[in-house]
């Protein structure tokens, strides 16, 4: 049998939490990564909080601290990171983290779990 990841809301867009994505990013890479999210005047504020993360409805991952607020967030590979998407469903790094997280490895609309096939 064969294990992947796969997200089993009908609706859901195969979307990891940044929980998820932390604890990826220092497991495989022994990196950090920011999370920040925009403001209503445009300026992008950077979350801390692990239990504010859980409720961001935006958000841009960063491999660069730009400090509390900044005005802007380049598009470059090299500052911000990519997402998490289906090509990682056998990574195996990533489905222990969603078997350790359980319900917390998703956010929005996913519903990722570690299925059988």
């Amino acid at each position: 049998m064969k294990e992947i990841i796969f997200d089993v809301h009908p609706l859901g867009m195969y979307s990891f939490s940044c929980e998820a994505y932390d604890m990826y990013y220092k497991r495989r890479y022994n990196k950090n990564i920011y999370f920040y999210t925009r403001d209503l005047d445009g300026t992008y504020i950077r979350v801390d909080d692990k239990n504010k993360r859980k409720n961001l409805r935006n958000r841009i991952i960063t491999f660069v601290d730009f400090g509390e607020k900044t005005d802007e967030i380049p598009f470059d590979k090299e500052v911000r990171v990519a997402p998490l998407d289906e090509s990682y469903e056998n990574d195996e790094i990533l489905k222990s983290i969603v078997e350790e997280l359980g319900e917390n490895a998703s956010w929005k609309e996913s519903d990722l779990r570690v299925i059988q096939l």
